[in-house]
């Protein structure tokens, strides 16, 4: 049991009814993972099929959702980026889950400024195709934004082998860890 740290995760996905996959389904599975292990687990997010500014509890992760100012898939939001700097002072490690957008950005920035360590999941953001990809727009916000973010980060979390070395031009010598991502398997298998 880990009692009384004090987790944020900060993602663009979250899926507290797993039932769109990807980043949203991670964070749901580590946040709900954490609480079992008595983290005090916060997720601030902009992603929702309701998208209104709300909180709520979901198994006793708490959620907030905040409205983005843009359509782009960079989800400015001032309102998420206003939460942040008040959260700033309550958390023992800020996690941001995935890169080229302006929540993890934002978390990052705040959490290094207020001297708050904090842990990168890129979930292949940082991997060959993922990085060509709209690389017109990703180089830029790389040279100007999120390269800042990744080398001050404490930690970089990846998923795989592959994941971490396809990074590793991009990381330079950071500390990185590998662990694989939570599943959950069904009760039964379906069969044919």
């Amino acid at each position: 049991m880990v009692v009384g740290l004090r987790i944020l995760h900060v993602t663009p996905f979250y899926d507290s009814d797993r039932s769109s996959g990807g980043l949203g389904i991670a964070v749901g599975l580590l946040a709900d993972a954490q609480v079992a292990e008595g983290v005090e687990v916060s997720v601030f997010t902009v992603a929702s099929r309701e998208p209104v500014d709300r909180e709520g509890s979901v198994r006793s992760v708490h959620v907030y959702q905040f409205p983005t100012f843009s359509p782009s898939r960079i989800f400015l939001s001032p309102r998420l980026l206003l939460a942040l700097r008040a959260r700033m002072k309550y958390c023992d490690i800020v996690h941001v889950l995935s890169l080229w957008h302006f929540p993890g950005t934002a978390a990052g920035y705040l959490a290094r400024r207020s001297g708050v360590p904090y842990v990168i999941s890129p979930h292949g953001t940082l991997n060959r195709w993922a990085r060509a990809y709209h690389a017109y727009k990703k180089v830029p916000y790389w040279h100007l934004l999120d390269r800042r973010l990744v080398l001050a980060a404490t930690l970089i979390h990846f998923a795989t082998i592959m994941e971490e070395s396809e990074a590793r031009a991009w990381i330079g010598d950071n500390p990185a860890v590998v662990v694989p991502l939570p599943i959950v398997l069904p009760d039964s298998v379906p069969r044919e």
